[in-house]
């Protein structure tokens, strides 16, 4: 695993929704034909479609960067291996419940492959929920595979870098956008 060599903590401006929403709506007409941004209760993301191991993503709201590029590029350092556990107690959050995105761990599933964490990390009498995902090129046949990493992997690890959102997983107020007629350009 590799050890944390500086972690950098910042207390950030949080917009009420409301604003923020305005914010988003006011962008998003700029690329699509119609836009609308509102506040709403979250669903519960343990229902379909969604199938989270938690019902929101509201509660102490955390964002951290692990790794970084510096560990892909010019050439990939697989030593860099991360663990989801680990970086919940790093963002002073033990048990979060921790999305985003990221690389997996090349030392788990043997290859290169982005990484869609959605991990329910471990704390005093919970157990870990791995619901994450992995997608690579099928050497097969060259197409792309998704795969729940839990189907084959019972670890936590990560590799290289990951943009993360951590929280206590709650239910609580979310963003609800609709857009139409337009393409989104990111």
């Amino acid at each position: 695993m590799a050890p944390c060599s500086s972690t950098e903590k910042f207390e950030l401006h949080v917009p009420p929704l409301e604003q923020l929403c305005e914010v988003l709506q006011n962008g998003l007409k700029e690329n699509f034909a119609d836009a609308q941004v509102s506040v709403v209760d979250c669903p519960d993301l343990t229902q379909d479609p969604f199938q989270f191991p938690v019902k929101g993503i509201c509660g102490k709201p955390r964002i951290t960067d692990v790794g970084g590029v510096p560990y892909l590029i010019p050439v990939a350092r697989p030593d860099k291996v991360y663990n989801m556990n680990s970086v919940a107690k790093e963002v002073e959050l033990p048990g979060a419940f921790i999305l985003g995105a990221g690389a997996t761990s090349s030392k788990a599933i043997g290859m290169n492959a982005e990484l869609v964490p959605l991990v329910l990390t471990e704390n005093e009498g919970q157990q870990v929920v791995n619901g994450s995902y992995y997608a690579s090129i099928n050497p097969a046949d060259g197409k792309c595979l998704q795969e729940k990493y839990s189907d084959k992997y019972k670890d936590c690890d990560f590799g290289l870098l990951a943009n993360l959102y951590a929280c206590e997983g709650k239910p609580g107020k979310a963003r609800k956008i609709k857009r139409s007629g337009g393409v989104l350009m990111m």
